[in-house]
């Protein structure tokens, strides 16, 4: 096998440049996901983890916070640097059941 694939390969996937997996029709979610995951403050409000301390689980009209988690938690994953993409299948069907 050719070297330089091989090094390609074994390469360590860098922080913040991982991708959204699109699930059929998710394009424009992906984008909006993507520009949401490369602001600042949002990085720092959800890997910090300080969106805990907000969750509203009383919420009647919202998701109880699951959305904040999901989110928090594709976040996470996206900066962890260990896969090319993440597939964000937990927001997608919460988006579907709100909508």
């Amino acid at each position: 096998m050719n070297t330089k694939l091989v090094s390609l390969m074994k390469k360590e996937y860098q922080q913040g440049l991982t991708g959204l997996l699109n699930l059929g029709n998710t394009c424009f979610m992906s984008s909006v996901l993507q520009c949401l995951c490369n602001t600042e403050p949002m990085v720092k409000y959800f890997l910090l983890e300080v969106y805990q301390y907000h969750l509203n689980t009383q919420s009647t009209f919202g998701c109880k916070g699951r959305m904040a988690v999901c989110f928090g938690d594709l976040m996470y994953a996206l900066y962890a640097g260990k896969k090319r993409y993440v597939a964000p299948r937990d927001i997608r069907t919460l988006v579907g059941m709100k909508s």
